[in-house]
């Protein structure tokens, strides 16, 4: 993990494991992206969802 800092002083941990960091973005991600979705966005690529 890696602090950043600005002159507001907000103060931000930032992940920087790829691994975890997709986990955590996995958790929070509602919906699921659907198949029709996928179609619609990502009309080139099979449907593969990303989590």
């Amino acid at each position: 993990m890696h602090a950043t800092a600005s002159d507001d002083g907000t103060a931000r941990l930032w992940e920087t494991d790829a691994d975890r960091a997709a986990r955590d973005v996995c958790a929070l991600a509602f919906p699921a992206i659907t198949p029709a979705d996928w179609r619609h966005y990502l009309p080139g690529p099979a449907y593969r969802p990303p989590c």
